[in-house]
This record gives C-alpha cells, structure tokens and sequence, in this order.
C-alpha cells in the first residue's frame, strides 16, 4: 500500500448491453480521459484478473424474497463471478431465518461454495443495521407478526455471532480480511464499523500498493456518494484518506446506480451498490420526496411507488482489470444491463474520472427527438394532500435519443418578455430502470398558482442528466391567465 500526504463475456447467459456499441466507447472514452489513448477499440484485450458479483440490501422476509437473491446468485455464477459480495442488510426484520434462506440460496447455486467447473466461490458478506434493528423501524413488527413471525427468533436474540458462524460459516470477528486471486477484501460488520481506523494503523502497511485493495460496508463514506443520506460518521475518510488505491463499497441508501453520483473518486474511490430489495426515490422532486422543503410546501402529483411497491432490483459485477475495474450495473427485474459500465483506471491517482466534476462534465446531456411536443392541460384535481386542486398538467414523451436518455426534467414557465422560472421538476418514472426499459411517455403536475397572470407564457420542458444539466427544451402553446 502507498500512502499518499494529502496536497470479453465468458458465457453465452451474458447478454450485451442494452445499448448501441458506439455509446458504450464513448462513455469509456469520457470516463478514462487520457487511459483511453493506450487502449485499442475501447477496452483493453488482456483478461481479467477477478470477477466479483455484488449485491446488497436483499432484505429478506421469507422464503419467496430469497428468491431474488438466489435469482442474483445464479446470473453470477454463469458470469464466471470467484466471489460475492453482500454489502449487508440480509435480513429484513433481523431474524433467524432469513439467515437461513440465504444460507440456503447460496447452498442450491454453489453447493460446498463452489461453482459447476469446481472452482472456490468466496463469500464477501457483511451485516447492515436490519441484520441487527430491522424490527425497529416503521411498523416492522406488526408486519412480522401478521406473516407468521415471531420475535423469539431475532438475531441479536439468538447470539447474532454464533448464527453467522452457522449459517456462513465463518467466524464472526470486527474486521475481516480475505484474499481473492491476489486480492485484498476487508469488511468490518454492523456493530464494529469504526474499528477499521486502527485496523489499518496497523495492518495498512501490510497492503500491496501496486493494485486496489477493496474495503466494504453497509453504510456509504460521508462526503463522498451520500449527499443528504445517512454516511459513516467519517470513518473512512480517517482510514483511507491518502490511500488512492483503496475502493470503498457500501450499500444502505438504496439509491439507483443510473445516478452518477453513485460514484465517487477523491481521496480514494467510493461505489454505491444499490439494493436487490426495492429503489429509494431521490429528493427534490413533485412526483417522488421532497427534502428541505417549507412546511407549508404541497407537492401536486402522487409520489412513484417506493418501498415493496418499486421491485426493480439492481446489482453488479466488478471485473477487475491490470489497468482498470469495469463496474457493469444490473437490472435484475427486467433482466437486462444499466446504461454504460463504470470504467475506473488504474491506477486510481493518476487518473480521476469520476470525481464529480469530472464525471459531470463529461457525462452526455439529453435531448428530445425531432418533432417532440408538450402537451398542457388544466383540471381539477388532488393535490397530495387530498385537497381540491386546479393543475396544470403536461404530457411529453421520453427524452431518449442517440443512446443517451433523461434522468429527470425541469419545467419552466417561461413569460412573454421574461426570464424563465423553474416551476416544478420530476424524476423519470423508469429512472431506476435499464435502457431497454425506458418509458414512452412522461407527465408533469403543478398548481396553476404557480403560473403568471396578465402576460402570455409558455411551459418548457427541459430534459436533463443525473447531475442537473440540460438539453434543449420543447414548449407548449402559448398561455395567457386573467
């Protein structure tokens, strides 16, 4: 390890992308900046050196919910995966047996931990906080109650150490290190997530710094990919800051890995996994949450399905190259990939193509398709409150063209004579989705309140990339209110 002062496809079940192969060598290209110039056609041609499937927050209930896991499982191992990562929250309530529905999901796909050839499949688990409180929060309890469950068989009941060891079949010890084909995987669990600090004052040195070493846990690094989400409390920032080659993966958030921001170079490399359970909705948006908004804000449309009702499922697998990582994104629900891969060069300290900037500025922006228009409408409606509304409704279709698509859309009202006004903004109902299952059409509600009176308007409807630039607007007809 070097510390550092601060100033090919290998079986037929994987299918392409669902995406124009051009688009994929150009989000490499932009992403690599100057390694793209060493490679030929886009990606290197020497073989990877591992393979890793990663999921994360499977939250498993029952038996018919480690069904998702085992379907995950499965597209791993005809991946040719040599290990996988759980990033944590196995269980959803915490309990005994959704241990054991993992353990057994495992067993059917990798009996004995090895793959159908005979090769080892590493396990890289760890515990998030359901592992240990799932039961706590919302109304969990009463939900486990009326499945048949009872809280006799909670984890931290039944001597969550002893289970791990049970189940998976490793002692259960604050910070774990494995090797896999040369690599180092170090993990600390739920309840000893500050220990990794003095792990690596001591073992740090011990570390190859001549290749990534990767370091995961369920919550995600603060300041890095969890703006306005729940981090670490800055514990990897004191264990990893100066250490260029380390990869920091979390899970927890539950945020879609279409979002740029799931990716994070600095100090050292962050990754978001995602969830095999359901998608988070973003904030800031009328048709999903809204975070920091004034007491009296009423948000105009019925937010998109979260929870158990959002059922895409997302994942990774990591393939890790002599002078990259590609990191290809899952959709598990529909079967098919997420966008471009991320593509980090090595090594991570000459190059940075993810650090925000960066990844913004050479990420492609939307645009709608020649002809496209908006449509608007007034009705009496409600708002998400319940209450009698006038609205103002608009219907456009998808931004989706030249292989790049919308990850959400800004309504201006814009008035004769004058500046435009962000009026309302609305994430894309397939936001969390693969390419190939983008949506035809999109509709954005707000109150006429909103709108200007005594001057002709338009609405404007500007499509934009995950970090908030736009492409040019379609607009309505031309608006007057007394």
């Amino acid at each position: 390890m070097v510390r550092k002062s601060r100033g090919v496809k290998e079986t037929a079940v994987v299918k392409k992308h669902n995406m124009p192969m051009d688009i994929d060598r150009r989000s490499f290209i932009l992403a690599s900046g100057a390694f793209a110039a060493s490679v030929a056609g886009g990606v290197t041609t020497a073989a990877h050196r591992l393979k890793v499937g990663i999921v994360s927050d499977t939250h498993i209930q029952d038996e018919a919910s480690a069904r998702h896991f085992e379907m995950a499982l499965r597209y791993f191992r005809d991946c040719g995966v040599d290990a996988v990562m759980h990033v944590g929250d196995i269980s959803d309530w915490g309990l005994v047996s959704a241990w054991r529905y993992a353990a057994e999901a495992w067993e059917r796909v990798f009996p004995g931990n090895r793959a159908p050839d005979g090769r080892e499949i590493v396990k890289l688990f760890t515990t998030g906080n359901h592992d240990f409180e799932g039961i706590k929060y919302w109304d969990q309890e009463s939900e486990m109650r009326a499945r048949g469950y009872s809280a006799d068989e909670l984890l931290v009941k039944n001597g969550i150490e002893a289970q791990w060891e049970r189940f998976f079949g490793e002692k259960f010890e604050p910070v774990t290190r494995k090797r896999v084909k040369g690599y180092d995987f170090i993990t600390t669990h739920w309840n000893h997530r500050e220990d990794i600090v003095e792990w690596m004052k001591v073992h740090g040195g011990e570390l190859d710094g001549t290749k990534p070493f990767f370091f995961f846990q369920h919550v995600n690094p603060d300041n890095t990919i969890t703006a306005g989400c729940s981090g670490d409390k800055g514990v990897a920032h004191k264990a990893f800051d100066g250490v260029p080659n380390a990869v920091v993966i979390g899970g927890h958030t539950h945020l879609s890995i279409t979002d740029g921001h799931q990716i994070w170079q600095g100090e050292f490399t962050a990754v978001g996994t995602a969830s095999m359970s359901w998608s988070e909705l973003p904030f800031g948006y009328e048709n999903a949450r809204q975070l920091g908004a004034p007491k009296d804000h009423v948000e105009e449309m019925p937010p998109l399905p979260s929870r158990f009702f959002q059922t895409v499922k997302q994942g990774m697998v990591m393939s890790v190259y002599d002078d990259r990582i590609v990191f290809d994104k899952r959709d598990f629900t529909n079967g098919c990939e997420l966008d471009a891969p991320w593509i980090v060069p090595l090594p991570a300290a000459k190059s940075r193509p993810y650090a925000f900037d960066a990844h913004a500025a050479s990420m492609a922006v939307p645009s709608f398709s020649a002809g496209a228009k908006v449509a608007a409408r007034t009705v009496v409606g409600a708002n998400r409150r319940g209450a009698m509304s006038v609205q103002m409704v608009l219907d456009f279709p998808s931004a989706v063209r030249d292989g790049v698509r919308a990850y959400d859309y800004e309504v201006r009202v814009e008035p004769e004579g004058g500046e435009g006004k962000v009026t309302c903004r609305v994430v894309s109902p397939t936001y969390n989705c693969g390419f190939s299952h983008e949506c035809k059409a999109v509709r954005a509600v707000f109150s006429v309140n909103k709108l200007p009176r005594g001057v002709p308007y338009r609405m404007a409807v500007y499509p934009r990339n995950c970090f908030g630039r736009a492409g040019a607007p379609i607009r309505s007809a031309v608006w007057r209110s007394a």
